[in-house]
């Protein structure tokens, strides 16, 4: 079944968080949202029927296969330390962020999409009009490389999904690319870790449980070497120590989490600390790819209208001569 969206999953979090605080039950809350419209209603009814059939509120989400991994991992640990309600308001916290950092650059990437379509359609009008391509030659220029563009995206997200460590290795040699996604993955480790520990799990099980939201390889294998030191007795800042994925403020923050006691509290911190770089670096992406785009756009203009009137003149031109 479809996982719900970011916008929705953080929606309901927040609910339940609010609910749990004002000491309500866990069945009395899903009947409260069942009770409401949308997809947030059907599946709290999903869980309320899973509670009602003998599964906790953890195994209830996972059996339905509509929450992803880590918020498992996370409502199962708050069960048993009593946490339900904090854990819920992380997990609200985390996706409404999340949302909003993809809505804005959803935002700023759609006008420079418009204008690309528009300037396909209207570019290639002349031509048409003046007879030299016909309908089928219009619809090759604009619907044509339209549909090549979304098959090219196609069949790159199925490539790196299909390609696995190996599509992931291409990309991480990619300058500026790699450390965006490196970036973002450690920043979604660093987050995962944090509340899986304020959860109330123990270290070496909420690194592991961690360490399988971690999609990207590259990120996962250093990170990885956190367990090992922390099975070994070992604090888990010194298996970082020599990675240049953790240097500055990551490392910093995790020692200092672990000298004051509060780790799950200064790991959030450097997730944070990580999230506004890459925030910074994907502002600086969506503020120069438009230009890029504008700048084919252009291009593509001055192309066709050269091309319509070497078209039309040259063909005068020789009428001309004797």
């Amino acid at each position: 079944m479809k996982i719900p969206s970011a916008r929705e999953l953080g929606a309901f979090y927040g609910r339940c968080a609010a609910m749990f605080d004002a000491g309500l039950s866990c069945s009395a809350i899903l009947d409260t949202a069942a009770s409401g419209r949308g997809d947030a209603a059907g599946l709290a009814a999903d869980l309320r029927r899973r509670i009602d059939a003998g599964d906790t509120l953890s195994e209830a989400m996972r059996n339905s296969a509509r929450f992803p991994p880590l918020d498992v991992a996370v409502t199962a640990a708050g069960e048993k330390s009593g946490r339900t309600a904090e854990i819920m308001l992380l997990l609200s916290r985390f996706y409404e962020r999340k949302s909003r950092f993809a809505a804005r650059i959803k935002s700023r990437m759609v006008f420079p999409a418009l204008v690309f379509t528009l300037a396909l359609f209207v570019v290639s009008a002349p031509p048409l009009l003046l007879g030299t391509i016909g309908t089928a030659g219009y619809l090759l220029r604009t619907v044509g490389v339209i549909a090549a563009l979304l098959l090219l995206v196609a069949a790159a997200r199925i490539l790196y999904g299909f390609g696995g460590p190996v599509s992931q290795n291409v990309l991480d040699r990619v300058p500026f690319v790699s450390g965006l996604v490196r970036g973002m993955a450690l920043e979604r480790f660093l987050h995962c870790l944090g509340m899986l520990l304020e959860a109330g799990l123990v270290e070496d099980l909420a690194l592991e449980s961690a360490l399988g939201v971690v999609s990207f390889e590259p990120v996962r294998k250093v990170c990885l070497n956190g367990l090992a030191a922390v099975r070994a007795g070992r604090p888990l800042s010194s298996a970082y120590e020599a990675e240049p994925l953790f240097a500055g403020l990551p490392l910093n923050f995790l020692k200092t989490g672990e000298e004051s006691g509060q780790l799950p509290e200064m790991l959030a911190r450097a997730a944070d600390s990580l999230g506004e770089k890459t925030a910074a670096r994907l502002q600086a992406l969506s503020s120069w790819l438009p230009r890029l785009v504008y700048a084919v756009v252009a291009l593509y203009i001055i192309y066709s209208i050269f091309s319509l009137v070497s078209g039309y003149y040259v063909p005068s031109l020789r009428g001309l001569q004797p």
